[in-house]
């Protein structure tokens, strides 16, 4: 009895010391809890105030307490008192170290600012096996698959997006500026250029449909905004993908699973959190290569290996330079998502005092992931603008803002938008979207930029005037008209079209034509790229005088067909010395019914400005033409002819590119000079230094005529260069092309100058070139570059004299970096 009551009493009183324990220690804890706060931070460069993005905050030195600020600099952290100490880091900037009843508050956001460091810093090579960012970035880029937001099922997001456009800070120093450049400072300081804002719904499904919608849009100054900008104009939407766009300019990603090894990868500072580890590191290009490259700094996270934070430049300054910097989260707590993107470009195109600046930034929200979708729900439009887009209430952007507008910003609005109550600045648009389609706007009428000038070998200088109404009459028709003249010819030309709109968004549309004008003979139907069409027409001398009228109907058969259907009669008149079969009539004329094809599997289109344009071409492009014609003069002769042209274009993994165009041209039947065959030859008589992509550039213009040939025109652009500095950038390209065909009956074509041959046995032909020899800096927005090459052909070699088989070109080329 003594031992049971011990026990019990023993038992009791460890039982009230324990519920007694628990209860302190429950109290304990609340105290702890209730004592905690959560309060926002902001880190900001101490000279500019700019939010600086990225930097590691510890509070009361706990590692499991480290936060990273984000994009916009700001944090949110929990302290016990404003007595605990604060630790702020960051690349570039001296550390802060203090507690929180130092720091100032603005709008109840605790502001810390760091001093930049001024102090330089020799360049230090670290070997990637010594470094654990090498090991770090291994199983980064051994988890892509399932980090990479774009190798999802398929996914759908709604972003709001914000841009302006500001004059660059400059110092306070401005002795020796003008009146005028003082004045633009001090208006620069609290006032915009412009300010864009939107809001876009995307969806996505792979492995490469996609569609984004602008749903609203807002432009300071405009009433009715016809275009938007987004953050993925300017870059990627995910640094997973391995070539990263920027400014028109491909670079190698960090991220790239072939070329990773590339960069160097230095581990800088390592977070522990409660669930998993962030490692800060910074990147670059190793030392001793030289191809379109990166620097930055990343935050990875031990969960999954995937990116949590990155920012990124091109290794290289160039005259418009351009910072993008990207934040991901985990919407659905598995997959890693882009949350803000943010973009900051400058340029001093304005003046050297005065340079301008682009800083956007996106935030994506209501993602969901694997949302159920088909194919079948997109259409050929990658981006396009919802026709309730315009949207100007205040009260609908208050409710999309991620943050509200600065005050800079809102003076912007207020006075663009006082400045453009008249509709001013959309005539502005209108007119831009006119010069964009190859027309300059009058007003009530349009003219044809295209045919103001041209030049070629027959005519030298061609002036003319081509008129058609702005708008469309009664909302479908649409007349021109254009007369040209010649100046070494000396001969008028003339002709006009009827063009009846059905559909404009399938491209549905009938044409009725007549003119009096010129024509190479032989000439490939294909629609070249621009520039050998320009060079084609500088050294082509020899021409007919045509007299034609027909109709054609046009439009969108499927998502990626296109056709042009229709009939033609022409007469031609040779304007050289020419007999066909033996006859001396001066002119040939026939009718022809035609069909023309373009088939763009995966085409997609970005629709601004009431124009389409090409956004992105995954699969080769197949063109095509058929046709049968009836002679009417000199014989009843027949014929029929079949042109089909593949071209494809693909990014390489090194930052370069490579085009290959394959055209066959086959003719049945017998016809005339006009509806054979000349291979494309770009060697003028008096322009042999001009280059022309997709022909021979050893070959004259009417070399080889042939009833029946196939070429082949391949080009690799290297993603390397031999070395680069402001004023010379060489970059290699090779070049080959083949061609094989054949000429029936020969004999029945005959005149003065005439060298009726066809590549029976084939041409082959070599090319390199540099690219970039020389390169000028124009207007602080990009480069003039030089390029030259040369050309051999080795097959047929020339019996005579070598230099008959070799050419060298030269030219100028834009490039933005």
């Amino acid at each position: 009895m003594i031992w049971e009551l011990r026990l019990k009493t023993i038992d009791t009183f460890s039982m009230k010391n324990l519920v007694l324990g628990f209860f302190c220690c429950f109290i304990w804890m609340q105290g702890v809890v209730l004592g905690q706060e959560t309060i926002r931070g902001k880190v900001v460069d101490a000279k500019s105030g700019q939010p600086i993005a990225f930097a590691n905050v510890l509070v009361n030195k706990a590692r499991h307490q480290g936060v990273v600020a984000g994009l916009d600099g700001q944090f949110r952290a929990s302290i016990s008192s404003k007595n605990d100490s604060l630790f702020v880091s960051c690349l570039g900037y001296f550390p802060f170290r203090g507690v929180w009843s130092q720091l100032g508050q603005k709008d109840s956001v605790w502001v810390i600012s760091l001093r930049e460091k001024q102090t330089a810093i020799s360049a230090v090579e670290i070997e990637a096996y010594r470094d654990p960012g090498f090991a770090i970035m291994k199983r980064v880029i051994n988890n892509l698959e399932f980090n990479d937001p774009e190798r999802l099922p398929s996914f759908a997001y709604r972003s709001y997006s914000k841009f302006l456009f500001d004059f660059l800070p400059v110092g306070s120093d401005t002795t020796g500026w003008s009146q005028s450049d003082k004045e633009l400072f001090e208006i620069a300081d609290s006032l915009g250029i412009m300010v864009l804002e939107s809001v876009t719904e995307r969806k996505f499904l792979a492995p490469s449909h996609t569609e984004e919608k602008v749903v609203a849009a807002r432009i300071s100054g405009f009433q009715q905004p016809q275009f938007a900008l987004l953050a993925t104009d300017l870059q990627p939407f995910s640094f997973y993908r391995p070539l990263i766009t920027l400014l028109e300019q491909d670079y190698v990603s960090p991220l790239n699973k072939r070329f990773w090894t590339r960069y160097h990868f230095s581990c800088l500072d390592t977070l522990i959190r409660e669930n998993d580890s962030i490692f800060y590191l910074q990147f670059g290009p190793k030392g001793g290569l030289t191809f379109p490259s990166l620097t930055g700094t990343l935050h990875v996270t031990s969960n999954g290996y995937a990116l949590v934070d990155i920012q990124a430049a091109p290794d290289a300054e160039g005259p418009m330079n351009i910072t993008v910097r990207q934040d991901y989260h985990r919407p659905d707590s598995v997959h890693w998502f882009p949350f803000s993107l943010r973009v900051n470009l400058e340029s001093m195109a304005f003046s050297p005092k005065n340079g301008l600046r682009l800083s956007g930034e996106s935030f994506f929200k209501d993602v969901a992931v694997g949302t159920p979708l088909r194919k079948r729900d997109f259409g050929i439009d990658e981006v396009f603008m919802d026709k309730g887009a315009a949207v100007n209430r205040d009260s609908y952007w208050d409710s999309v803002r991620v943050s509200p507008l600065t005050v800079k910003e809102i003076a912007t609005y207020q006075l663009l938008d006082s400045m453009g109550s008249d509709g001013s600045l959309d005539k502005l648009v209108n007119w831009t979207e006119s010069i964009s389609g190859g027309y300059f706007n009058l007003g009530q009428v349009e003219v044809n930029l295209n045919r103001l000038a041209t030049f070629n070998g027959y005519e030298a200088t061609r002036l003319g005037l081509s008129l058609r109404p702005h708008a469309l009459m009664f909302g479908f028709l649409q007349p021109e008209a254009y007369f040209a003249y010649g100046i070494r010819d000396k001969t008028w030309k003339y002709g006009g079209d009827l063009r009846v709109v059905f559909d404009r968004q399938a491209d549905w549309q009938w044409k009725i034509y007549a003119s009096q004008d010129l024509e190479e003979p032989g000439r490939a139907w294909s629609i070249y790229q621009a520039p050998t069409q320009q060079v084609r027409d500088l050294v082509g001398y020899r021409m007919d005088s045509v007299r034609k009228a027909g109709s054609w109907v046009s439009g969108r058969l499927f998502k990626y067909l296109t056709f042009k259907a229709g009939a033609e009669w022409a007469d031609h008149n040779p304007t050289y010395d020419y007999q066909w079969n033996g006859h001396e009539s001066s002119h040939y004329t026939w009718v022809e019914g035609l069909l023309r094809w373009r088939l763009a599997w995966g085409e997609k289109y970005s629709h601004m400005f009431n124009l389409r344009t090409v956004s992105s071409r995954p699969w080769p492009v197949v063109e095509g033409e058929v046709s049968r014609g009836w002679g009417l003069v000199p014989d009843n002769f027949s014929f029929t002819r079949l042109s089909v042209q593949v071209s494809h274009r693909w990014a390489t993994g090194t930052g370069g590119n490579s085009q290959l165009m394959v055209v066959g041209e086959k003719l049945w039947g017998d016809a005339p000079l006009a509806r054979l065959f000349f291979i494309n030859g770009t060697r003028g008589v008096d322009n042999r230094w001009l280059f022309g992509p997709g022909s021979f550039q050893t070959l004259g213009p009417y070399r080889y005529v042939a009833d029946q040939y196939v070429a082949l025109f391949y080009r690799h652009l290297f993603g390397i260069y031999f070395f680069e500095n402001k004023h010379s950038r060489p970059q290699p390209e090779f070049l080959q092309s083949f061609a094989i065909g054949s000429l029936r009956n020969p004999e029945r074509h005959q005149g003065d100058r005439l060298l009726m041959q066809a590549p029976i046995k084939g041409i082959a032909e070599t090319g390199l070139m540099i690219n970039g020899l020389l390169r000028y800096e124009i207007s602080s927005v990009g480069y003039i570059g030089l390029f030259i090459g040369s050309f051999w052909q080795w097959y047929p070699a020339p019996l005579d004299d070598w230099r008959g088989s070799v050419i060298f070109k030269a030219g100028l080329r834009f490039t933005t970096r």
